[in-house]
């Protein structure tokens, strides 16, 4: 994966009543200088009534640092 890039998976795909359960292999996605950057980004991004929770998980590959940011919709 080049730096810069990452991938994503998540519960739901799309709109519908009852949303459609997401399907088929993690998807490529551009990725922040930092976790919290990327989870503000894929959160602003996301339909505000579907909303529940996400987590991302950064790693430096040269440093081998974690860095970890979560939101729900009860603390955003």
């Amino acid at each position: 994966m080049p730096a810069g890039a990452g991938i994503y998976f998540h519960t739901y795909e799309g709109d519908g009543n009852p949303l459609p359960a997401f399907e088929g292999s993690p998807r490529p996605i551009a990725v922040g200088e930092t976790a919290e950057e990327t989870a503000d980004m894929l959160w602003s991004v996301l339909d505000e009534e579907n909303r529940v929770g996400l987590a991302v998980k950064h790693i430096d590959r040269e440093t081998g640092v974690i860095d970890y940011a979560i939101k729900n919709q009860l603390a955003a």
